[in-house]
């Protein structure tokens, strides 16, 4: 009993080292080039710690973003144009909350699960990105271009949609 017990247990720790999730981390010369120059494009950029960063006009399109804090950061007309910045740690792991992303380009980007409430996101370029399960509590999407983009499950409270309407349905 003791020996079953305990190939019982083996194999249970086995199969959640095969099946656990690569651990997320930003490689450190990829985040520097992107602090020096503004630009790092299909960089890895994972769980960065870029809160409040003044990034305007930025370029890291196609790059790696997973898990990200860019919460009240500065993203004015950057490019992220595929882009992944999806959640992996649970809902709301990437943070942009309360960001500027006024006129960025975030087309074709995986925005799933993320956190963009109370940020700035007039004449932001969303076509074909997937913005499904976020949060857009208290944000402007006013002249937003959202053409093919999926918004599905996502929570909308005190949010102004692209025609201008107040969307409360999730309040």
């Amino acid at each position: 009993m003791k020996k079953q017990l305990l190939t019982i247990i083996a194999l249970f720790v086995m199969t959640m080292v095969w099946f656990a999730p690569p651990a997320a981390a930003y490689n450190q010369s990829d985040l520097n080039k992107l602090l020096n120059t503004k630009t790092c494009t299909n960089c890895d950029l994972s769980d960065a710690p870029l809160g409040f960063a003044s990034l305007p006009k930025a370029n890291v399109s196609g790059s790696n973003m997973i898990d990200i804090n860019l919460s009240g950061a500065d993203l004015r007309q950057a490019k992220l144009q595929g882009a992944n910045l999806s959640s992996t740690k649970g809902q709301y792991s990437s943070d942009l909350s309360i960001s500027n992303l006024q006129r960025a380009d975030f087309s074709s980007a995986n925005l799933n699960g993320v956190d963009l409430s109370s940020t700035t996101l007039t004449g932001t370029n969303f076509s074909h990105a997937h913005l499904d399960n976020c949060d857009l509590s208290f944000t402007n999407l006013s002249l937003a271009i959202t053409t093919g983009a999926t918004f599905t499950g996502a929570t909308y409270c005190h949010t102004i949609m692209p025609n201008g309407q107040m969307n409360n349905s999730g309040c």
